[in-house]
């Protein structure tokens, strides 16, 4: 199970909003209105200690599929 599958369980993300999210290229330009939260108990496997709850992603720039270099030789 992907994180954006996790979410939509968790949060009541629909269908919709995920399959448009991962329809997104890499390196596209998006807008995401979430809700940043404390949780009760400490997070495992991550660097921050709060929990992000998607609530709206708004494509600005969709990035052509292919872009001209690999990003993981840019890196």
């Amino acid at each position: 199970m992907n994180a954006l599958h996790v979410a939509r369980a968790n949060a009541g993300v629909s269908t919709q909003m995920v399959r448009f999210a991962t329809s997104l290229s890499k390196e596209s330009v998006v807008d995401v209105e979430s809700i940043v939260t404390h949780p009760k108990e400490p997070l495992k496997a991550t660097t921050q200690q709060v929990k992000v709850q998607v609530r709206k992603v708004y494509c600005i720039n969709r990035a052509i599929p292919t872009l001209p270099i690999n990003l993981e030789d840019a890196a």
